[in-house]
């Protein structure tokens, strides 16, 4: 499966998301309701004041991410509600048609996510979560920021994390350069 995830990654940050985080690919009403439980849970830490995601991953505090925050925070009901309407309108048209058939697939999609444990490939879900939200921002992370992120094993921090480089390499993951590669960069150029 990582190189299935790869391959999609190359093509489809999101998607390939999904299918790193799920370990196969959903049905669409599967994946709508998915979305809808993860928005769900999002907005239930923000009812008792607890910080989302995005807060996890903006903590630095800095009058750059408390605006990544706000935004994300502001954008969470309304993608509640939008969510919770193309559900409603899902059933409906089945409703209208007498598509019993489409009705029992939104029962079965209910109850298979009620169980679902995730038993994809989670390092590869990190990368390609924080991967969109970097692209989004036109930012680079170094490696080490990285490594923490995806908690990678600190003793491979003296070797400079060559499995996690390898993966983000796969991922098109967006590294900031290291002066070493940056100085290697510029002698493979007066070579040339």
């Amino acid at each position: 499966m990582p190189k299935e995830v790869s391959e999609l990654a190359k093509t489809d940050t999101f998607e390939a998301t999904l299918l790193a985080v799920r370990g196969r690919r959903f049905t669409e009403i599967e994946t709508l309701l998915s979305l809808y439980y993860q928005t769900l849970r999002e907005f239930r830490k923000i009812e008792s004041g607890q910080k989302t995601s995005m807060e996890l991953i903006y903590a630095d505090d800095t009058p750059r991410d408390k605006e990544i925050v706000s935004k994300s925070r502001g954008l969470i009901p309304k993608t509640l509600q939008d969510l919770a309407h193309q559900i409603s309108q899902v059933l409906i048209d089945a409703i209208n048609s007498r598509d019993a058939s489409k009705a029992f697939e939104i029962a079965e999609a209910i109850d298979f996510l009620k169980t679902f444990k995730p038993s994809g490939d989670p390092i590869r879900y990190l990368l390609l979560a924080l991967k969109g939200v970097l692209q989004d921002e036109g930012e680079k992370w170094k490696i080490g920021k990285v490594a923490l992120f995806v908690q990678w094993p600190v003793e491979d921090k003296a070797h400079g994390y060559p499995g996690l480089r390898r993966i983000c390499k796969e991922l098109d993951f967006p590294l900031e350069s290291t002066p070493r590669q940056i100085r290697r960069r510029k002698r493979a150029k007066c070579i040339d």
